[in-house]
C-alpha cells in the first residue's frame, strides 16, 4: 500500500527537574507550624501550600532538616503519592513524586525520604487509572518517575508485554489532567528520560512481527524506529536479506496498518537502512577521503543524509574495523577538505547517527577529557546543546559515585576545550542529568555540607584586554551576596571560602547606567580549586545617536587546566580565610 504513512521522527531533549536530597532528615521530629502534632493535618496544610491536587489520605512526618525544616510523605485518594520538603516560612515547599525518589542513597543503604505508606509503595493501580485514558493495551509491571519540569511530569513504565512508555502528565499530575504515552523507543537514549525499565532491542523486534504479517518476504536483518503521533500510530524501516526495504506502520494497538515500499520514490528519502550501501568502489574513495583528515574507517556501509548542504554532501559511515561511526562531510565539485563529526559531537550539527550505536563513541570523550586532564570511565553520556558562541555541550557520566563532567567543545573544528565537573555547572546538578550523575551530586552534597568540611579555595580574576569598553568598566564579584572583590583591567583575587552550596554572581559599573548582574550557582567541594573569570563580548551597533559599542559581560566558570594556567600568569596565590587582591 502506497502513500499516506505518517513518519514523524521525535527528538526527546527533555529537562528533567528531579528531587535531589538537599539535606539527610534526621530522627528527630518537631510539630509544624500548622496542625498541631497530627502529620494528616499537617501534610494536607502542605499540600494546599504546593497547590498539589491531592486529598490526603494518610501523611507521615519522618524528620528535619537542619533543625527546622520538616519533611513529609503524604498518600492521596485515587492519585499518586508525594514526599514534600518544608524549606522556610513564605516559601512554598518542594516535592516530588513518590515514584522518583530513590529507595537506596549512592552508598547502598536506605534512604530516609524514600516513600512507605502502602498506598504509595504500590502505585500501579494509580497509573493504571492514567494509562486507561490513552487506550493503550499495557498492563503495567513496573513504574519509575523520572522527575519533573514546571509543566509536566514523567514517568517511565514497562508493560507485562515487554513494550514501555514514557507517561507526561500534568505537573503536579493531576488524575483529570489530559496524560500522553511516549514510546520508549522515541526517547533519545543519551538523554536523562532514556528508558530504563524495558529493552529496546526486544522492542525493535515488533518490526520483525509486522513485516511476517505482511507476507512481504522479507527475512528481516535490520530494523529502526522512526517515530510515533500524537494517537501513538508508530513507525518502523526494516532492511531485508534480499536488498530491499520497507517502511511499517501500527497503530496504538499494535496492529498492522500501511507499508510502503522504500524503492517508492515518495517514501525513499525517509529509508536509512535500505539506502546503505557497501559499493567497493564508493566505499574504499570515502575510506581514502576520510583518512586524510586522520578518521582510520574501513568504510563497510554509508548512507547519504537526507539533509544535504551546498556543495558539500553529508554521509554517514559504518566501519569495519572500529565499532563507531561518524557522519562525514565531503567536498561536491568545490575545493575543501573533508570533515568528520563522531556520532556524539554531529548532534551539534543537527546530524543524528543510525548505522551505529553513539555508545561506540564513548572511547573518543574519554580521550577529549583526558586531553583536558580530566580522567573517567564514560559510563554514559548526554547532548546538552549548543551556544551562540558556536560552543556545544555534552554531559558525561564516568560510573557510580564517580563526579561526573561537562565537556564543551567548539564546533568549529569539534575541538574540545572545557571539561567542568558538574557540581561546578550550576545548582546542586547543574546542566546534569545523568542518573549516574545525580547520585553523584546528591553524595558531594553531603560530603561538602558536613560539619568541620574543609574550605574551598576559589579564585576571581579578570585577563587582559584591548577593548577599551571593557577596560574602563571595573567588575564586582559577590558570593551569596557579600562582595569579595573588585577587580580593574586585569589581575585576581584568591580566597578560601566555606565548602558547599553558593551563589556567585558579577556586577560592573558602567557610565551608561545601571547594569544587570550576571552570576552561577555552585556547589564548592572541601580542599577543591575553582576559578571564575569575567569576560565580554563587543559588537558595534546602530543606535539613537549613531554608532556604539554594546558590551555583553560574561561570568565563566574556567576548568582547572585552564584556571591554573591564568592565574598563574597574573601570579596570584591563595590566602587564608580573607580576600587578597593581587595589585598589577
Amino acid at each position: 500500500m502506497k502513500g499516506g504513512l505518517l513518519f514523524a521522527a521525535i527528538a526527546a531533549f527533555m529537562t528533567l527537574s528531579v528531587f535531589v536530597q538537599a539535606a539527610t532528615p534526621t530522627a528527630a521530629t518537631q510539630p509544624g507550624a500548622t496542625g498541631g502534632d497530627d502529620p494528616t493535618l499537617q501534610g494536607a496544610a502542605l499540600v494546599q501550600a504546593a497547590k498539589l491536587p491531592c486529598n490526603v489520605s494518610a501523611a507521615r512526618r519522618f524528620g528535619t532538616a537542619s533543625g527546622t525544616a520538616q519533611w513529609y510523605e503524604v498518600a492521596c485518594t485515587g492519585a499518586l503519592g508525594y514526599v514534600i520538603f518544608e524549606s522556610a516560612a513564605n516559601v512554598p515547599p518542594k516535592w516530588e513524586i513518590c515514584l522518583a525518589v530513590a529507595k537506596t542513597k549512592p552508598d547502598g543503604s536506605p534512604n530516609e525520604t524514600a516513600c512507605q505508606i502502602p498506598q504509595n509503595v504500590d502505585a500501579l493501580s494509580v497509573l493504571a487509572s492514567y494509562v486507561v485514558k490513552v487506550g493503550v493495551p499495557c498492563v503495567i509491571s513496573k513504574a519509575r518517575g523520572l522527575g519533573h519540569t514546571a509543566q509536566a511530569t514523567y514517568i517511565e513504565l514497562a508493560c507485562s508485554s515487554g513494550r514501555g512508555y514514557v507517561l507526561k502528565a500534568s505537573s503536579p499530575p493531576g488524575p483529570d489532567q489530559p496524560v500522553q504515552l511516549i514510546p520508549c523507543l522515541a526517547m533519545d537514549p543519551l538523554s536523562s528520560a532514556a528508558c530504563k525499565l524495558t529493552n529496546s532491542d526486544f522492542q525493535l523486534k515488533v518490526a520483525d512481527n509486522l513485516a511476517a504479517g505482511a507476507n512481504l518476504g522479507c527475512l528481516v536483518k535490520d530494523r529502526r524506529y522512526l517515530g510515533a503521533s500524537a494517537d501513538l500510530r508508530s513507525v518502523y524501516e526494516v532492511a531485508c536479506s534480499n536488498g530491499k526495504g520497507y517502511m511499517l506502520e501500527e497503530d496504538a494497538a499494535g496492529r498492522l496498518m500501511r507499508t510502503a515500499d522504500c524503492g517508492d520514490a515518495s517514501v525513499s528519502g525517509s529509508c536509512a537502512l535500505s539506502a546503505a550501501q557497501a559499493n567497493g568502489e564508493q566505499s574504499a574513495h570515502y575510506s581514502t577521503l576520510v583518512r586524510a583528515v586522520g578518521y582510520d574507517c574501513d568504510v563497510a556501509r554509508y548512507a547519504p543524509l537526507k539533509t544535504q548542504l551546498s556543495g558539500r554532501m553529508l554521509v554517514e559511515l559504518a566501519c569495519a574495523n572500529r565499532p563507531d561511526g561518524a557522519i562525514a562531510s565531503f567536498p561536491a565539485g568545490a575545493p575543501g577538505a573533508s570533515v568528520v563529526y563522531n556520532c556524539i559531537y554531529a548532534e551539534f550539527k543537527g546530524y543524528r547517527c543510525s548505522l551505529t550505536d553513539p555508545v561506540a563513541a564513548f572511547p573518543q570523550l574519554k580521550a577529549d577529557l583526558n586531553a583536558l586532564g580530566q580522567q573517567c570511565a564514560v559510563s554514559d553520556a548526554r547532548v546538552i546543546g549548543t551556544t551562540p558562541d558556536f560552543m556545544g555541550y555534552v554531559e558525561v557520566a564516568c560510573g557510580p559515585n564517580v563526579p561526573g563532567f561537562v565537556l564543551g567543545v567548539a564546533i568549529d573544528g569539534m575541538e574540545p576545550k572545557q571539561a567542568l565537573e558538574c557540581a561546578a555547572t550550576g545548582r546542586v546538578t547543574g546542566e546534569c542529568r545523568l542518573p549516574a550523575n545525580l547520585e553523584a551530586a546528591a553524595l558531594a552534597w553531603r560530603e561538602a555540607t558536613a560539619p568541620n568540611a574543609a574550605p574551598a579555595t576559589v579564585y576571581f580574576y579578570r585577563i587582559p584586554t584591548a577593548d577599551l569598553s571593557f577596560v574602563l568598566n571595573p567588575a564586582e564579584f559577590f558570593v551569596d551576596g557579600q562582595k569579595v572583590t573588585t577587580r580593574w583591567v586585569q589581575g585576581c583575587t584568591a580566597v578560601e571560602l566555606p565548602a558547599g552550596p553558593h551563589v556567585v554572581t558579577e556586577e560592573w559599573g558602567s557610565l551608561s547606567g545601571p547594569t544587570k548582574p550576571v552570576g552561577v550557582h555552585a556547589l564548592w567541594k572541601p580542599g577543591q580549586t575553582y576559578y571564575y573569570r569575567v569576560d565580554h563580548d563587543s559588537q558595534l551597533t546602530m543606535g539613537r545617536f549613531g554608532r556604539a559599542i554594546r558590551t555583553e559581560w560574561r561570568l565563566v566558570i574556567a576548568d582547572p587546566l585552564t584556571g591554573a594556567q591564568d592565574v598563574a600568569s597574573l601570579h596570584c596565590t591563595a590566602s587564608t580565610g580573607s580576600a587578597r587582591k593581587a595589585a598589577h
